[in-house]
């Protein structure tokens, strides 16, 4: 399936109505939001805004609310206009930036795909800064150093994203839990940095974010095949081929040692026979 990204501006009366029927054209693509700031495009090109001229204005409420009846969209606009849209889509930002720990393994770099695929802001945890060519390539917005989610956590910290994937556990899971925006949720599918979580109530009872189990034992099939079905569409197939290395099974024994050590990039895949 394509993806088409949709560039919108809250201060926008058609950005609304398109928002109405983004259904229809998920039907065909995956849709990627860009919140911008209309006030920045027409500054930097020299233009005023169509609200700054009457004439203009008049003809986009007029138009915007003929439209909104003729598609059977409720429309009512707003007491004031222009207004300041910049809340909005700050939080619109926030709200769709998420976190992946682990990042240059095989979970992390499909997730990184997978989420910077479906829009969201991917911001990429590892301890490996050489790898930043590799993961912003698969989609990674931002790199972040792993010791920046070690130590011992806070009740509660700054709240920064939207979601996570975590494949490391103990502190850094912890950490990130603190970290995790008001009813936001985190993935918990490793423990490469431990079994413990050193983590207090906090995140739950006061910013309601959920914690989510991940397993790959006992999951059901039915919810495997769902799963595999979604990858198919989510997954782009040129960057599951550069997180892929492939080695046969005479090579296990060799390469074991840099798996357990943290110095493999990617998914490996054994070939047998």
């Amino acid at each position: 399936m394509k993806t088409a990204d949709w560039y919108f501006d809250f201060i926008s009366p058609y950005a609304y109505l398109q928002a109405a029927r983004l259904d229809e054209l998920a039907k065909h693509a995956n849709i990627r939001a860009r919140p911008v700031l209309f006030a920045g495009l027409l500054n930097h090109h020299g233009q005023l805004g169509p609200a700054e001229i009457a004439p203009k204005r008049k003809f986009v409420f007029r138009q915007s609310l003929w439209t909104a009846k003729h598609q059977g969209i409720p429309m009512k606009l707003p007491p004031a206009h222009p207004f300041k849209p910049l809340p909005p889509l700050r939080l619109a930002i926030a709200m769709s930036c998420a976190l992946v720990t682990g990042a240059a393994g095989g979970v992390g770099s499909v997730a990184i795909a997978v989420l910077a695929k479906l829009g969201f802001t991917v911001h990429a945890v590892t301890g490996r800064p050489q790898e930043a060519d590799y993961l912003k390539g698969l989609g990674a917005a931002e790199i972040i150093e792993r010791q920046e989610l070690a130590g011992t956590p806070k009740p509660l910290a700054k709240e920064r994203w939207a979601g996570a994937v975590d494949s490391v556990g103990s502190a850094t899971l912890a950490n990130l839990l603190t970290m995790t925006r008001y009813g936001g949720a985190v993935a918990a599918c490793g423990l490469a940095g431990g079994m413990d979580l050193p983590t207090s109530v906090a995140p739950f009872i006061l910013r309601g974010v959920c914690l989510y189990g991940i397993d790959s034992v006992m999951c059901p099939l039915e919810r495997r095949r769902e799963a595999w079905k979604r990858l198919e569409n989510d997954l782009n197939g040129q960057k599951l081929a550069a997180i892929t290395t492939e080695i046969g099974l005479a090579e296990v024994i060799r390469v074991a040692p840099d798996i357990l050590a943290g110095k493999v990039r990617g998914r490996i895949v054994v070939k047998i026979g």
